[in-house]
């Protein structure tokens, strides 16, 4: 969702050219909208938390900026601008509907516009303001002493209660992204997801580590590819700032050279990073398929294809176990069965007290990936040969020993891997289910 704003004689143009292309939209199309949103329950959610506490009575309520979203995204092929959510609004909509649905009715000038637009970008900023789980304002260059100051002033409780709303507000899309295939997810689906943080690219340009100014987007990241993502020279804002940067000396001479190579050094280390979010994703699938397409390419009806179910942002790398485990108890307050959980090992690594013994605690049986040098064989005892965790009957054929090693050096492709770990369960080795009586002197 996004709002433009451009020099006056350009904002006019732009203003005159929407004016002109602009057509009613029908009623009946209208109404549909009005009974989807109605029907949703969003407007009920928002009400909680999106009111006014003091002052005049909104113009404009939010149940009808919510139906005019909902038209923008229709006609925008999903994009939602605010001034075409005004547009629609005031200038679209017929003066039955636009008075049920309690819309002002302003002149159809770039002054009337601009009202109603001032109207419209207020209600959306009240929605941001209850949602947003920071203390720092952004579309603005804070410096760090001055957001160290924000920070500090800060009631951690209301930040813990608009933190609360975003993921009740997440949920809702969501959970209104899957509703049509509830029904099969309960069905084919034994709880099992997998938990993994993927990087978003902000807007924002990101500025220079532990610096005296902050980017337009204070809550972003440096995110790095390897390692586990952080951004090894990032100071919060909660502590400290660190002392300027020496100055460079000038490079003369026979030192041309050595910073020529210093520039293509710090290009390489520069290509290694993205400037946004973490989104830490938890997705559910159908395990028992490798594949949600048909051999014609069209999904597979008896196939479950992979849903995401749960999402928070981050600093990249910042909390990993904390955004984890937080979708995760959210998921079985939503009603969601726990099964098994796969993480990389940004999980495995975290500390037991806040990733491995909760996720246990919730239900839910943590899998994560072996190291490359801990696949196949890892030795035995009394003829039993230990394979990526399970024991194995010795006879068990070199292919399926190897399967996984063979898929990671790129030797056999997923759904030959699939098959032949499928192969290894009639060599796998089970316990005993009864005492042997030897052995306990009965």
């Amino acid at each position: 969702m996004s709002n433009t704003c451009g020099p006056p004689n350009e904002r006019h143009e732009r203003l005159l050219a929407m004016r002109t292309e602009r057509r009613r939209l029908e009623d009946a199309d209208v109404e549909a909208a009005i009974e989807e949103v109605d029907a949703s329950g969003l407007v009920a959610l928002l009400e909680e938390f999106v009111h006014l506490k003091r002052g005049r009575r909104r113009t404009l309520r939010l149940r009808a900026f919510l139906i005019g979203v909902h038209l923008c995204s229709q006609i925008h092929e999903g994009r939602v601008v605010l001034e075409r959510v005004t547009d629609i609004l005031y200038f679209r909509i017929g003066p039955e509907l636009r008075e049920r649905l309690g819309v002002a009715d302003y002149p159809d000038h770039d002054q009337g516009f601009e009202a109603g637009y001032a109207v419209v970008r207020r209600l959306f900023k009240a929605m941001l303001d209850a949602m947003d789980p920071s203390p720092l304002p952004p579309n603005k260059h804070l410096s760090r002493a001055e957001a160290e100051r924000l920070v500090a002033a800060a009631d951690p409780e209301d930040l813990a209660v608009r933190e609360d709303r975003l993921a009740l507000f997440t949920e809702f899309v969501l959970d209104a992204s899957v509703r049509r295939v509830k029904g099969l997810l309960a069905e084919m689906s034994d709880g099992s997801l997998a938990v993994d943080a993927t990087p978003i690219r902000t807007y924002a340009r990101g500025r220079r580590t532990g610096g005296p100014v902050l980017s337009t987007d204070p809550d972003a990241g440096w995110y790095v590819r390897d390692g586990d993502h952080r951004d090894p020279d990032d100071v919060p804002v909660a502590e400290a700032m660190r002392p300027p940067a020496k100055a460079q000396k000038k490079t003369t001479g026979s030192s041309k050279q050595a910073a020529s190579q210093g520039k293509t050094s710090l290009k390489k280390k520069r290509a290694k990073y993205l400037f946004g979010y973490d989104a830490a994703l938890a997705v559910t699938r159908d395990a028992r398929h490798d594949t949600a397409l048909l051999d014609d390419n069209t999904p597979n009806p008896d196939v479950l294809p992979a849903l995401v179910i749960g999402m928070a942002l981050d600093k990249p790398g910042r909390r990993p176990a904390y955004n984890g485990l937080k979708i995760l108890k959210r998921l079985g307050d939503r009603g969601y069965q726990p099964g098994y959980v796969a993480g990389d090992l940004a999980y495995n690594n975290s500390d037991p007290s806040e990733w491995q013994i909760p996720v246990r605690g919730l239900g839910y049986k943590p899998v994560y990936d072996y190291r490359v040098d801990q696949l196949g064989n890892q030795g035995g005892t009394q003829g039993a040969i230990l394979v990526e965790g399970t024991w194995y009957c010795p006879s068990m054929p070199e292919p399926l020993i190897n399967a996984t090693k063979d898929l990671y050096a790129e030797r056999i492709d997923r759904e030959t891997w699939a098959q032949r770990i499928a192969a290894r369960r009639p060599y796998r080795l089970m316990p005993k289910e009864t005492e042997d009586p030897k052995e306990t002197g009965a």
